[in-house]
């Protein structure tokens, strides 16, 4: 539980403390010469109260909203940017600050604020007089309690993409839903069908990017709100798998999920070595993201794959499935092509360290199989990997080998140390090029050439080689056995 909010503490410096301090002076002169009221609103406000940095200032004035902003950018030196012509909102950019400015509806603070969404959100300041925060509708009360609290069901019905601010917001604030609101969201869920995709996947974004997004995941599907953005999940709902697991795919794809956050949050708690190279993997918050989105999404093709035998469920091929399902949801959320890319390849390979887990306990690994892991997926190694042992810590079923987990370590051992290798190779000059095929063989530039190149990395790979002398020669052993030239 997140220690209880000292709501009066923040408010008597609130503006005091603030970047918008510094610009208080300057809408009250815009206030006298243009005869307009600004006030400071929405999540800004709350921001403010609860210590965390804001993202933007959100502003709400009486009066010529253009021109105001126009002025109020020229005296900051800042940039001024129409967002939307029709609903008169401008941004107004001075270095890293946003201010966003919109038009006061109906003239009156009170009524803007009774048609926002949540009550948290319905907080404002008044930037003329700031000692004082505005609060008709229970929002510090709410803040204190750390809810959030739904003010009207036509809030939900006006713009229901509010559905989900929901949860992206109680998972950023560490708050909970109460009960009124868990029922209007559930109730006006089926009007998510017609939100704009791109709103969807944008507000699943934000949710992907907080640390706790298995929790609320599951929240919202217990509320069945899956089936009207990401039916995919719905259908693994009851899909029984065979005994090396525990649950079903549907809660086995949830619980997948809530273990790589918590591998995302103390990699050092599930890995022993090559730390550095997974702290290095994981600066970039896209691969966060990227691993979150891969642990639900691992399993979809597994109810098209399904094949019920004698002994034991099998689910062949259902990583190209899913990744092809994963595909198309991408496509019909308007996932960038790169994030879509970097997921789909995630989920398409994450049965790779298994198939190498299964070998290795065999002892019959050889070196050439990690090479030709560590070339296929190359710094995504690492990832799939994370993935994995996430995978395997959410199965738990009776037939699932003794220490696994342990075997698995001691896997990513070994194939990170051939990714090391495998780094300082590249960083050197080529042994060979396609040129030196063509001639020495005498072959045209083709598709073969190529082949004959990555082979040849491969071998200095695995140290059979080390000079080009050493690969010629390995070369022309290969193509007598293989590739013979008349």
């Amino acid at each position: 539980m997140s220690k209880k909010i000292d709501v009066e503490l923040n408010r008597e410096h609130l503006i005091a403390q603030s970047p918008l301090n510094n610009f208080l002076s300057i809408f009250k002169d815009i206030a006298g010469i243009y005869n307009c009221h600004p006030y400071l609103t929405g999540g800004s406000v709350r921001d403010l109260l609860l210590n965390r940095k804001a993202k933007d200032w959100d502003i709400a004035v009486t009066g010529n909203i253009g021109k105001i902003a126009k002025v109020f950018s020229k005296k900051i030196n800042g940039k001024c940017i129409t967002l939307d012509e029709i609903f008169q909102t401008f941004r107004v950019i001075k270095g890293d600050l946003i201010f966003d400015f919109t038009t006061l509806r109906e003239n009156d603070i009170l009524e803007e604020l009774r048609i926002r969404d949540y009550t948290v959100n319905a907080l404002a300041i008044d930037l003329l007089n700031p000692a004082s925060i505005i609060d008709p509708l229970g929002g510090l009360s709410d803040l204190e309690k750390r809810r959030i609290h739904l003010i009207s069901p036509s809030a939900l019905s006006s713009d229901p993409l509010r559905v989900l601010r929901a949860f992206r917001l109680a998972a950023e604030l560490n708050f909970s839903i109460d009960e009124y609101t868990c029922l209007g969201l559930k109730t006006y869920a089926y009007l998510l069908e017609h939100v704009a995709k791109e709103r969807i996947r944008q507000e699943l974004d934000f949710l992907f990017s907080t640390s706790n997004v298995s929790y609320w995941l599951s929240e919202m599907g217990s509320l069945g709100i899956f089936k009207f953005i990401l039916p995919e999940i719905e259908a693994l709902k009851g899909v029984a798998q065979n005994d090396f697991h525990h649950l079903d795919v549907y809660e086995h794809s949830l619980l997948s999920l809530a273990y790589i956050e918590r591998i995302l949050g103390s990699p050092r708690r599930f890995f022993y070595t090559h730390l550095n190279r997974i702290d290095t993997y994981l600066k970039d918050p896209k691969c966060h993201v990227y691993l979150k989105w891969a642990a639900l999404y691992h399993d979809l093709g597994k109810p098209a794959c399904q094949v019920l035998g004698g002994k034991r469920t099998t689910f062949y091929g259902h990583d190209r499935v899913s990744a092809e399902i994963f595909s198309n949801i991408a496509k019909r959320l308007r996932f960038s092509k790169k994030n879509s890319d970097a997921i789909t390849f995630l989920i398409l390979h994450h049965m790779r360290p298994f198939y190498l887990l299964h070998i290795y306990q065999r002892a019959t690994l050889t070196m050439r199989a990690i090479h030709r892991l560590v070339r296929a997926v190359g710094s995504h190694v690492i990832g799939l990997f994370l993935l994995a042992m996430a995978d395997s810590l959410a199965t738990k079923g009776d037939g699932k080998p003794k220490d696994y987990e342990e075997h698995l370590r001691s896997l990513f051992s070994h194939v990170m140390d051939v990714y090391e290798s495998y780094l300082q190779i590249k960083e050197r000059p080529r042994l060979v090029t396609g040129r030196d095929i063509q001639v020495w063989f005498g072959l045209p530039p083709c598709p073969k050439v190529g082949v004959l190149l990555k082979q040849v990395e491969m071998a200095q790979l695995s140290g059979e080689v080390s000079t080009k002398e050493e690969a010629k020669a390995w070369l022309e052993n290969k193509m007598q056995d293989k590739y013979r030239v008349s």
